[in-house]
């Protein structure tokens, strides 16, 4: 749940106070930091950690004590932000989501984002606490694990001290904690590099039985039990629960807990209590299992629709779904599933028989399935005759597609780039390529053009362009980048942002743009728009971008079905 949209900004420019200003702020923190860890570079967040503050709540400064001097000064120079995102990007490398799911704020300046990891090993939350003074002015202050049941911060601190010889105030005589320390250091390194057998290993052989049995070495046990070993997790859990009390990391493990020993109103409350702290839907599947197992199968269908309809990008939320209507032997709407899983996840025809095969085996020879297969392979024949490749679209839909699939240019997220096989472009029509008469401005003062967030580049009305289009006449204002016009490579360029009515149907809500150029002298008072090339705002694809707002005036009272159509994940 985002509590502040681009759409709301868009429509609300005016009501903006100044809180809901730094929620914005918040907002598209929360969004580049999903980014970030999509794109695979931690220096976002190491470049807005506040890591001098971090480690001043728990370094010991003594400078008449060398060892200690030099432990210090090397975890001043690693970068804490920077470990972290890495850790995270590992596992989103390996398979795993990370995504900005709400936040909220104390009124004042304190912000706290609230992300779900979500993994082989289960789900986690990570709460980042934001401290904001504008738009450029912030840092990360700490990160609230869920699963630990403590802050970063709290975590460093009880590793700081025991790699300073087991809370002995500032021993490091024995040398027993820094090996410790490296011990968990490289444990958590093979975990990233899925070497389970080698974790346990070092688990096994170079940490001392009170480690093993502290609160840390139970959290690390529960990472490297083999979850077969239903007697042994179990066993873990308890002990674990033992030494949790009141944190919040107790809703994790008492989940599993109640679940494997078949306490499922125990289970809903700890769910229930989960979604109070997060407010993720996500914890549908959670409820769905639960009500499975207690044998009310139509509360449970109903949860797992509506994780398949809150999560369209997940392709868990499907698998959870085809495996209940196998189950229940529903092959209607296992069918129905197949086209959602088809349009949502952008799969080939081929890859998902190939699934439904191999994990689907009874589905694979009933026949429903059987009929949809025969209707697909009709229907992906024909798509495949009727749809060109991109080397035969016309030159500006090539172009966009590839500039689209490029992550060194594309404005689409990562986890929607991966899936990326081309934009949807209306049909190319004749009749919007527009010999437009033009008219130049004189003395057109500057002004300020709305965006999607607070800032405000500055343009200027360059002239007017005068059209006819289905026996109608229309006009556009032409725009002018005042920054832009100062480059060289930019001085002739100009901006037509614009809406028309098929925006919010067929095309994005938010109104399209078409680049043009300056008329060449000879011919001053012609303009050619052809709106087959409309585009797109980065907006469209992405919330951390920053569009300007079509004005009003640039409304178009018919439909422009051409260009570029809206953006289906």
């Amino acid at each position: 749940m985002k509590y502040l949209s681009s759409l709301m900004l868009m429509l609300l420019p005016v009501l903006l106070t100044a809180q809901v200003s730094k929620d914005s702020i918040a907002v598209s923190i929360g969004l580049t930091l999903e980014t970030s860890i999509y794109e695979g570079d931690p220096s976002f967040l190491s470049n807005h950690f506040d890591q001098d503050g971090f480690l001043s709540q728990f370094l010991i400064e003594d400078e008449s004590n060398k060892e200690l001097t030099s432990f210090n000064y090397g975890l001043k120079q690693t970068s804490v932000g920077e470990v972290f995102a890495s850790g995270i990007i590992n596992s989103v490398n390996q398979g795993s989501y990370y995504d900005f799911i709400n936040y909220y704020s104390d009124g004042f300046d304190q912000y706290y984002l609230n992300f779900r990891y979500l993994g082989d090993d289960g789900i986690n939350y990570h709460e980042y606490h934001l401290e904001i003074t504008d738009s450029t002015n912030y840092s990360f202050k700490d990160v609230y694990v869920y699963t630990s049941g403590e802050t970063l911060s709290e975590s460093m601190t009880n590793i700081y001290l025991m790699s300073l010889g087991n809370f002995d105030k500032y021993s490091t005589s024995t040398g027993l904690g820094v090996d410790e320390l490296i011990a968990f250091g490289e444990i958590n390194k093979l975990l990233q590099q899925g070497k389970l057998e080698e974790a346990r290993k070092v688990f096994k052989e170079d940490l001392s039985d009170n480690t093993k049995e502290s609160r840390y070495g139970l959290l690390y046990q529960l990472r490297l039990v083999d979850l077969m070993d239903e007697e042994n997790y179990y066993s873990l859990l308890e002990k674990l629960q033992e030494k949790e009390k009141s944190r919040t990391a107790l809703y994790m493990t008492s989940l599993d807990l109640f679940y494997m020993s078949g306490e499922y109103e125990k289970c809903l409350e700890v769910v229930d209590s989960l979604y109070e702290l997060t407010y993720d839907d996500y914890l549908d599947l959670y409820r769905g299992n639960i009500y499975f197992e207690k044998g009310v199968m139509d509360t449970a269908q109903l949860y797992y629709e509506n994780l398949a309809q809150n999560f369209p990008y997940l392709p868990d939320s499907y698998d959870v779904l085809l495996s209940f209507y196998e189950y229940q032997n529903q092959p209607d709407s296992f069918v129905l599933v197949l086209d959602r899983l088809e349009k949502n996840l952008e799969l080939e025809f081929s890859e998902i028989h190939d699934i439904i095969v191999e994990y689907y085996p009874v589905m694979a020879e009933n026949e429903h399935y059987k009929n949809w297969r025969g209707k697909r392979e009709v229907i992906t024949q024909k798509e495949s005759e009727k749809k060109p490749a991109w080397e035969n679209l016309p030159e500006f839909h090539k172009q966009l597609n590839e500039q689209y699939a490029d992550p060194e240019k594309s404005p689409l997220k990562a986890k929607d780039r991966k899936s990326f096989k081309g934009l949807d472009f209306f049909d190319y029509n004749e009749q919007y390529r527009i010999e437009a008469e033009f008219i130049r401005t004189e003395d057109a003062v500057p002004f300020e053009m709305m965006t999607t967030t607070d800032r405000k580049p500055v343009y200027v009305k360059y002239g007017i362009a005068k059209f006819q289009l289905d026996g109608k006449s229309f006009q556009l204002n032409i725009y002018q980048n005042i920054e832009l016009s100062k480059k060289e490579e930019y001085k002739d360029y100009l901006f037509l942002p614009f809406t028309d009515e098929t925006n919010g149907v067929e095309t994005y809500g938010g109104g399209r743009y078409i680049d043009l150029r300056i008329p060449d002298q000879e011919n001053p008072n012609s303009m050619l728009i052809d709106f087959n090339e409309t585009y797109n705002p980065y907006c469209a694809y992405n919330d951390i971008y920053s569009c300007p707002i079509p004005p009003v005036d640039n409304h178009l009272r018919i439909e422009i079905r051409a260009g570029v159509k809206a953006f289906h994940k």
